[in-house]
């Protein structure tokens, strides 16, 4: 597996976060999510409940703590939901 840069998966994620934008829902979610069974249950689609059970294991890593990636694994881990940014 080749390793991806810390830019390349921020812009990948900001991609998908982008989609939420206009009611589009083909990101996260609105709340916390809490528990891999909680992630099962939501109605998303299966590339979002990919990528916020990612954001989850990743934020499980030591190195990586200051991201804060499992209390917002439900925005795809963006700290701020881009829907009520200013700049949409």
């Amino acid at each position: 597996m080749t390793p991806v840069s810390d830019q390349a998966a921020a812009a990948y994620m900001a991609k998908y976060l982008s989609k939420t934008v206009g009611g589009v829902r083909g990101g996260g979610t609105d709340r916390s999510i809490t528990s891999y069974e909680e992630l099962d249950l939501l109605p998303v689609p299966a590339h979002a409940r990919a990528l916020m059970g990612m954001c989850r294991r990743l934020g499980q890593l030591g190195e990586l703590d200051r991201l804060s990636l499992r209390a917002w694994a439900h925005a795809l881990g963006h700290r701020g939901h881009r829907s009520h940014d200013q700049s949409c």
